[in-house]
């Protein structure tokens, strides 16, 4: 991968998807925090030579939701993956199984994030 940076640039999109790929053989090994910083490089050089929008970086943010997923960050990974969903929606058909799939994930996640109950702010009632 050295030589790849070497050869192709920082920003070369190969070398953001090697990044990536490498962030999975982290994960794999559970070793998330590592996994993270890949998927937080991968997704910042395809923004930087693709665009934020472009599905190449939904794809980079997508495992970096999943591995936030993985690791209990719940607010994280429902941001991450609402991101997500609102790229692929700029590129992809509404019934794509890449979209169901990451509508699926940021349901999932935003089921997990600890929500104020909405009875929070009602007095309780006293037993005497």
């Amino acid at each position: 991968m050295y030589e790849m940076r070497e050869h192709l640039g920082e920003t070369h999109p190969q070398v953001a998807q090697e990044v990536k790929f490498l962030g999975a053989i982290y994960q794999k090994e559970e070793m998330y925090n590592d996994a993270l910083a890949c998927y937080h490089e991968a997704a910042a050089m395809y923004t930087r030579a693709l665009g934020e929008n472009h599905p190449q970086t939904a794809q980079a943010l997508n495992y970096r939701g999943v591995c936030e997923c993985a690791m209990m960050k719940f607010e994280e990974s429902a941001a991450t993956m609402e991101h997500v969903v609102e790229i692929y929606k700029l590129h992809l058909h509404k019934e794509h199984p890449t979209l169901s799939s990451a509508q699926r994930l940021a349901g999932h996640c935003n089921l997990k994030v600890p929500h104020a109950s909405p009875h929070a702010d009602l007095p309780r009632a006293t037993v005497s």
